[in-house]
């Protein structure tokens, strides 16, 4: 009996632990939850609390340029140098001649075109004269028929006076009626010819084909010309536009263009307004617009003068950064925004192509 009732008050001691441990979970639930419902109902604001507002100003790293870039021009076709026009540093138009090819072979078939050129001349000038010779020959051949047809008629009496003496009174002999007769055939032979050369040339007008013909030769010999002249300009190289030749590495009669690596034959510097080409990593691109404010300085120097510009243009595209990598295991992955910046005129004087500047744009401007 006793051994029950102790059992029972084990029971009830176990129950009301349990209770308890329930109680004080339960209270602790509330409270999490009391104290989390202000944060649920009142703003958001996602970023860390450690994270620091954006710089004022994005930096980057950019070569001095120009639009159309620094070009190394190349003639059409290849060959020996055969002439140089300039020397470095030389400025040049557009069009100057900088160097020349040797066009033997072009400038033989070049006049080998002007002779049949002027041949071609000859001809169609003789066929313009045609139409006038024609007329000249169609009087000449009419006066004959005309002169044919009288010298018929003539004979044709005398045949007949000849033939009824003879008929008559016996005063012409059969003799001198046979003669009389023969002259009036030839005459009637003579006119049918006259006739048929005046026909055969009035209906037969070749004159104007003959002169088509002629110009036609005339055409293509001219196009003959033309084409045997550029191909001989194309043995010139020229400037492509404003500039200046700022290396010249050919002499004469070397190959052109030569085989060299990494070494252009020609560099030819546009002369037009310098621009600056800045690489922008991917996470700071998003913060730069066109119109922005930047500023410039000599990479490297601590106390180097400033420039100024203006961000003109941002790329189409990322790429990889165009950088050298240490190691042949390395991997550039870097992603990059080309931008480009254009430099206020009075900076221009003070910098250089190809020039490295340390770039930066003050993002706070518009």
């Amino acid at each position: 009996m006793r051994n029950a009732m102790q059992h029972a008050g084990d029971d009830s001691m176990i129950t009301l632990k349990r209770n308890t441990i329930l109680l004080v979970a339960l209270a602790v639930i509330v409270l999490a939850v009391f104290v989390s419902v202000p944060f649920m109902i009142g703003p958001h604001n996602n970023a860390p609390a450690d994270v620091a507002p954006p710089e004022p100003s994005v930096f980057a790293r950019g070569l001095v340029d120009v639009a159309s870039r620094v070009g190394t021009p190349m003639p059409k076709v290849t060959g020996i140098v055969a002439a140089i026009h300039v020397q470095e540093g030389a400025e040049m138009k557009t069009g100057d001649p900088i160097l020349t090819l040797d066009d033997t072979v072009a400038r033989i078939q070049l006049a080998k075109a002007e002779a049949q050129l002027q041949a071609a001349k000859q001809k169609m000038e003789q066929a313009k004269l045609l139409p006038k010779k024609r007329e000249a020959e169609l009087a000449q051949l009419k006066s004959l028929a005309e002169s044919a047809e009288t010298t018929l008629s003539m004979t044709r009496s005398a045949y007949e006076e000849t033939k009824r003496l003879h008929e008559r009174s016996n005063l012409k002999s059969a003799a001198e009626v046979k003669a009389a007769q023969d002259q009036m055939k030839l005459a009637e032979h003579a006119l049918e010819r006259a006739k048929d050369a005046f026909e055969s040339l009035r209906d037969n007008d070749v004159t104007q084909l003959q002169i088509k013909e002629a110009n036609e030769t005339f055409r293509a010999a001219e196009l003959e010309v033309d084409a045997a002249k550029k191909t001989l300009e194309n043995f010139i190289l020229r400037a492509p536009k404003d500039g200046y030749v700022e290396r010249l590495n050919v002499s004469l009669g070397d190959s052109f263009p030569p085989v060299i690596p990494n070494q252009p034959p020609i560099l030819f510097l546009p002369k037009e307004g310098l621009i600056v080409r800045a690489e922008l990593d991917q996470d700071r691109a998003s913060r730069v617009k066109p119109g922005m404010k930047v500023s410039l300085q000599n990479y490297g120097e601590i106390n180097a003068p400033k420039w100024t510009g203006t961000v003109e243009r941002l790329g189409r595209m990322y790429r990889r950064r165009q950088s050298v990598l240490l190691e042949p295991e390395m991997v550039n992955d870097a992603r990059v925004l080309e931008c480009v910046i254009k430099i206020d005129p009075e900076a221009e004087k003070d910098l250089r192509l190809g020039q490295q500047l340390r770039v930066q744009i003050h993002t706070s401007t518009p």
